[in-house]
């Protein structure tokens, strides 16, 4: 990978910049501060997008990588892997505006928009993460002891070594192992609970629970109708309380009725109250404003004595207001006047001057036209000679038209105006024969269009129904060949069925079962059933029986020894008694004989219990085979089966629909043929009629020529008549002109005259209106003193308006406790009458019966319940019996089922075992390689960079961690005396040191990795790597950098403030900072350039 260019709009503090990043090492170098690490963060940000952020010490917040005072920052990063170019543009906001990202490039098949689209992308494209390109070819400033002291350092490594994918191999497996010993442990802890489960609950085999339901289902049904008899008595015990009910809630209703009758007459007063307050409320408020009304009548006092109006009444301050405008008015009216005056005047004066102009010009004009008249009558001569010429011309040509156009004109001479007439005549009747030409061809053109339309119409339904048909078919092909696989199929399954069946019946005979398709279910779950407890049954007869003669065999045992103890004392150990040789010997032969026989005898019950087991064991996996059969016929027969049939189903739908398409194809076809022909006959029809019509037209056109020659010779003659008639009015015009000449002069004598007249006027009219302002400015001021007068009578009469206001409502709250009053008296009467109603009712009897009525009820519903509880408990007792029954078969085929999962767990567990080794054993291989080479390339660059003789070489080693049962890499540093030296013992130079070295080394293993192609390995990043190091040191990182070129490295880049560096470089990048602006400036050079 390489990287060819960089732009900065708004980051940080570069403004607008674009860097251009040539092959070679390039020193960054600038003041601390300048921008160099900024510059870096705009390559990380172009390839990893927000997770900026995420990486090493990282600690910001993507708005603080926008430029200070902007709202909106561009990173637009372009780069190169395997000779293509990618180019991402990041946008950031600051505003509510989501960021945003953009890849491009030939090599992609379309743009890659959005942040997360745009990053996956590129770390595809580059095979590694951020964290991977943060841990190997960049080496952040404050960063370079990361991989020393770092606690996951194995982790970093091995992920940028790919070994973690191993990793997760291996904890996928260990947890998938796990699953499967919990599923094993599982299964078999349940298989035995439930065995334990099935001994302990179940004293019972299946017959006795169904014989116990039988008998409680009888015992159910006489109860029940005992219910019936019970509930048909209680119902009309029922109706009767009812009805005592129902007259109870009558009578409370009358009590009720009282009560929210008296709650009336108690709200009724409340309101009466409440309106004699309104009442008082009113008064209070007219004795404010009678007050405020004296005030008002004072201030008009004080106001009336500055004007000389009378305002002693609000309409005398109106009348005043009136007065006082009128004279405002007038007033003004007087000043317009005046204004009105001098404007005039000074208009007429400005009119007189324009009039002496315009005289002054019409005079000129006179003269001019004059002229121009004895011009045009010479013209207008030569022009009627010409239109005399033109007209003879023209009454040839005409002459000539009409005696071919007319067959009833012999001559020339025999044409005059009245022969138009006869043109005209004649030009009608051909333009009706033309008329009904166009008409007939018309309504042909339009059945012509209607019948080509309807056969398009025809032919793209036939169309339509042949790719329909074709479709059709194609798709009943695709079906047959769908039902041939599936009758295969089925074929197959019922052959796989049928030969699984026949195998279950050689088995079956031998345990003397009938099996068939049909009865597979009955045998799986009764006949099989059924011959397991016989054979359990026998199993445990001869188990009894093998028990009995083990302590038989015991017990002969037993009394061999007593007789060899006898033996030894000649002494009954019982009694004492002395006891004779021989018998003994004949008792030991007898015993030991019938040791002999007793023996043989377990020897052969332990050889029929072991045929039993085999049995058992023979028929339960007969039964596993049998239910596996009826899965397969359930799950692959019946819906293989079903979906043949349902294919034939559409395969018939499809063929039905194919011989209808075939019946509309015919028919579409039998309509084209009707249609063509019906469409020849009527362009045959057309051609006749347009050639009708293309006669017509010709001799209509020649008549509308004549017609327009007739035009011509009366326009032309017109012309000769108006031309004469021209040259007769220019001459009268010209003395018209010599008139107007003589009153031009006439008049600018005079309206000079009249123009010093008029400035005089002027001078006088001024003086007037300054007169008649001073007048209005004195009104406009008794004005406003009269206008506050009436508004202060204003005010006066809105408050009488109010207190009369008050007084109505005054009025108003009499007449409605008036009408309360009426009210209270009806709702009296109403309580008088309830009380009445109620007085004749006696609550206590119908109480009494209602009680009595009750406790019927409540007898008749105990014995109800009573039989309700028995039935119930009689239900309860089947439901119980058949929860069992369901139960003791639902544990059976539980123990089954937990025993058959155990086994396959127990399977899974060895085969993930196999692999998880298979996994380790490759993975501490490929790590015991990678580490040869990292110990390689790491002291390669050591041993270039590192001055002093206090170490010779930097050992990375695998160490295990028996507590975490996990592998870590040992970093240490072979000493000059052999010993090996923690690298956090040494100076901070030289821990720099070892750092570089193993990152440089690690990035030389990542490139071996890719198969020697560095197409997609990013340039190696330093920042700042001088940070620690001493000046010898310093100097000897130019020559890392010769070596790692030396690795075909096409770029590497090295930020550093410190310029010595330049010498090992090929381009210098020099970055600057305004610090006015806060801007930085790239200058990318050769290294060494002036």
């Amino acid at each position: 990978m390489k990287l060819k260019r960089l732009r900065l709009q708004n980051i940080r503090s570069y403004a607008d910049q674009t860097v251009e990043f040539p092959e070679g090492t390039i020193l960054v170098h600038g003041e601390n501060g300048a921008g160099k690490t900024s510059l870096l963060m705009g390559v990380f940000g172009g390839l990893f997008l927000s997770e900026i952020r995420n990486v090493g010490n990282n600690s910001f917040k993507l708005e603080e990588f926008v430029r200070r005072g902007e709202t909106k920052g561009v990173v637009e990063l372009t780069f190169e892997v395997d000779g293509a170019e990618y180019t991402v543009e990041w946008e950031l906001y600051t505003t509510s505006t989501p960021n945003d990202a953009t890849l491009t490039s030939s090599a992609l098949s379309e743009d890659v928009s959005g942040i997360g689209n745009v990053r996956r992308e590129v770390i595809r494209i580059l095979g590694m993460d951020e964290d991977d390109f943060a841990n190997s070819v960049y080496v952040k400033q404050g960063e370079i002891d990361r991989l020393i002291e770092a606690s996951d350092r194995a982790e970093m490594i091995d992920g940028l070594l790919g070994l973690d994918e191993i990793d997760d191999h291996i904890a996928t497996m260990k947890m998938a192992r796990r699953g499967a010993g919990r599923v094993e442990d599982r299964n078999s802890d349940n298989a035995a609970s439930r065995r334990e489960e099935l001994d302990e609950k179940f004293d019972r085999d299946e017959d006795d629970f169904e014989d116990e339901i039988v008998e409680l289902e009888e015992e159910i049904g006489d109860v029940e109708s005992s219910i019936e008899t019970a509930e048909e008595y209680l119902d009309d015990l029922q109706a009767s309380r009812a009805n005592l009910e129902s007259d109870i809630e009558d009578y409370e209703d009358l009590v009720e009725q009282k009560r929210e009758t008296e709650r009336k007459i108690e709200a009724t007063k409340e309101d009466r109250a409440e309106e004699q307050r309104g009442i008082e409320e009113c008064e209070t408020t007219i004795n404010g404003l009678e007050s405020d009304i004296e005030e008002l009548e004072s201030e008009i006092g004080s106001l009336a004595e500055q004007i000389d109006y009378d305002v002693e009444t609000k309409e005398a301050a109106e009348a005043a207001a009136d007065e006082v405008q009128e004279e405002v008015q007038s007033a003004s009216v007087e000043r317009v006047n005046r204004e009105n005056e001098l404007n005039n005047a000074e208009e007429e004066l400005v009119e007189l001057e324009a009039d002496l102009d315009d005289a002054r010009e019409t005079l000129t004009e006179h003269r001019e036209e004059r002229k121009n008249l004895e011009e045009q009558i010479e013209e207008r001569q030569s022009d009627l000679n010409s239109a005399e010429e033109n007209l003879s011309s023209v009454i040839d040509d005409r002459n000539e038209m009409a005696v071919s156009f007319l067959t009833d004109v012999d001559s020339e001479s025999d044409v005059d105006a009245a022969t138009l007439e006869a043109v005209e005549v004649q030009l009608e009747t051909l333009e009706d024969d033309r008329s009904e030409t166009e008409t007939a061809l018309a309504e042909y053109t339009t059945t012509l269009s209607e019948r080509e339309g309807d056969l398009e119409d025809e032919q793209a339904a036939l169309e339509e129904a042949e790719s329909k048909f074709e479709d059709r078919r194609d798709d009943h092909e695709t079906l047959q060949s769908d039902i041939d696989d599936a009758e295969e199929r089925v074929e197959q399954l019922n052959g796989e069925f049928e030969e699984r069946l026949s195998s279950l019946g050689e088995r079956a005979d031998k345990h003397e079962i009938d099996v068939s398709a049909e009865e597979l279910e009955g045998v799986a779950n009764e006949r099989i059933p059924d011959l397991l407890e016989e054979v359990n049954g026998e199993i445990d007869e001869v188990g009894n029986r093998i028990s009995a003669l083990e302590e038989r065999e015991e017990r002969l045992l037993a009394d061999i020894e007593e007789m060899e103890e006898l033996e030894a004392e000649s002494k009954c150990p019982r009694c004492k008694q002395p006891v004779d040789e021989t018998h003994i010997d004949d008792e030991v032969a007898e015993i030991e004989s019938d040791l002999e026989a007793t023996r043989d005898q377990l020897d052969e019950r332990k050889a029929e219990h072991d045929a039993l087991r085999t049995r058992k064991d023979d028929i339960d996996d007969f039964r596993d085979d049998v239910l596996d059969l009826i899965d397969f016929g359930r799950e692959e027969v019946d819906p293989t089966e079903e979906e043949l049939s349902e294919l034939r189903e559409q395969a018939a739908d499809l063929e039905e629909e194919i011989e209808n398409v075939e019946s509309d194809i015919d028919a579409h076809e039998e309509s084209i043929a009707d249609l063509e022909d019906e469409i020849s006959d009527l362009e045959e029809e057309i051609d006749r009629l347009e050639g009708e019509r293309n006669e017509l037209e010709s001799a209509i056109d020649a008549g509308e020529e004549l017609v327009e020659m007739f035009e011509t010779v009366e326009e032309r003659r017109e012309r000769v008549d108006d031309i004469e008639e021209d040259i007769e009015d220019l001459e009268v015009e010209i003395d018209d002109v010599e008139a107007d000449i003589e009153e031009a002069e006439d008049t600018i004598e005079t309206l000079e005259a009249d123009i010093d007249e008029q400035k005089e006027v002027i001078d006088e009219r001024e003086a007037a209106l300054e007169d008649a302002e001073e007048r209005v400015e004195e009104l406009e001021a008794r004005k406003e003193t009269v206008a506050e007068i009436v508004g202060l009578y204003n005010e006066i009469e809105e408050n009488r308006s109010q207190i009369s206001e008050n007084q109505r409502d005054i009025e108003h709250h009499r007449d409605t406790i008036e009408n309360l009053n009426e009210q209270l008296d009806d709702l009296r009467d109403q309580r008088d009458d309830l009380e009445e109603q109620i007085g004749d009712t006696d609550l206590e009897e119908l109480e009494e019966k209602l009680e009595t009525a009750k406790e019927k009820i409540d007898q008749r519903k105990q014995t109800r319940n009573e039989l309700q509880e028995e039935a119930q408990e009689l239900r309860d007792e089947r439901a119980r019996l058949k929860n069992e029954l369901s139960n003791l078969r639902e544990l059976k085929e539980r123990i089954d089922e937990f025993e058959r999962r155990a086994e396959w767990a127990n399977a899974v567990h060895d085969e993930l075992d196999a692999v998880l080794s298979t996994y380790e054993n490759v993975k501490s291989e490929l790590r015991e390689k990678y580490l040869a080479y990292i110990n390689e390339y790491t002291n390669e660059i050591f041993r270039d960079i590192y001055l002093n003789s206090s170490y010779q070489r930097v050992i990375i080693s695998e160490t295990y961690d028996e507590r975490s049962d996990s592998y870590d890499y040992d970093i240490g540093l072979l000493r000059d005396d052999g010993m090996t030296e923690d690298p956090s013992n040494a100076s901070g130079g030289e821990r720099a040191l070892v750092n570089l070295a193993l990152r440089a080394g690690i990035y030389k293993l990542i490139a071996e990795l890719e198969g020697g192609d560095r197409g997609r390995l990013p340039p190696f990043i330093l920042d700042e790597p001088t940070t620690f190091l001493d000046e010898g040191h310093v100097g000897q990182l130019e020559q890392m950098l010769n070596t790692i070129k030396d690795w075909d490295v096409s770029q590497i880049i090295v930020v550093s403030h410190d310029d010595t560096l330049i010498h090992g470089a090929d381009h210098e990048c020099r970055i600057e900072i305004d610090e006015a602006t806060n801007t930085s400036q790239v200058t990318m050079r050769s290294a060494g350039a002036d």
